[in-house]
């Protein structure tokens, strides 16, 4: 299961509205760099159910530089026209990520209305990325009517499950930063420890498994 573009919980986030490079939370990114840049593409694990015929298309812009990690700002380009524009193309979220070869990190907060009800739901995350396992824990949040539900999952994603999911990222804006940094990325989520979601249990659970919570 997978928290993006074209799955139930993609769905669920219809008129959700996102920050400028915050995040409808459509596409997650679990990030691995392997410095392919000469073309103009980095490697990068995606948490995706899209493979094969449907496999779709991601491009980034880089935000910022710092040491030990870059900030990007991510967005799905193409994918089969049954996802739509809006979930793959031109209209899709962009959102911020931010990421080292080791780990990655990315918070999202997004509004809705349902049912006459606003809904505001927050989720931070963070992965430990090795060169055959992602493993992420996330905290999620829903509020609504004063009323805050929260929830949690961890999952570690291996094998060919991981490797099918490794997308050659475009860098399509921003390549230029990749050779300067600044001292501290401003637009960066807080990550955790690779250290505190290392003891992860191994499994495919994917974002979708907060709906059931």
């Amino acid at each position: 299961m997978s928290l993006f573009a074209g799955t139930s919980f993609a769905a669920s986030l219809a008129g959700f509205q996102a920050p400028e490079h915050g995040a409808v939370a459509r596409h997650y990114v679990a990030a691995r760099q392997n410095g392919n840049s000469s073309n103009g593409a980095i490697d990068m694990f995606i948490d995706s159910e899209y493979s094969g015929e449907d496999r779709v298309n991601y491009a980034a812009s880089v935000i910022d530089v710092c040491p030990g990690m870059t900030v990007l700002a991510l967005q799905c380009t193409a994918g089969p026209s049954y996802l739509g524009d809006e979930a793959c193309g031109s209209n899709a979220a962009v959102f911020t990520v931010t990421h080292a070869p080791d780990l990655y990190s990315v918070s999202l907060i997004t509004e809705t209305q349902t049912m006459g009800v606003d809904v505001t739901m927050t989720v931070h995350e963070s992965c430990a990325i090795t060169a055959t396992a992602a493993t992420c824990s996330a905290d999620f949040n829903v509020e609504a009517e004063g009323t805050r539900t929260s929830s949690s999952v961890v999952t570690t994603v291996t094998g060919s499950t991981y490797t099918d999911n490794i997308y050659p990222v475009m860098i399509t804006g921003g390549a230029e930063k990749l050779s300067t940094y600044t001292d501290t990325c401003e637009n960066a989520a807080p990550v955790l420890s690779v250290r505190n979601i290392a003891w992860c249990l191994a499994g495919a659970v994917g974002f979708a498994g907060f709906l059931a919570v």
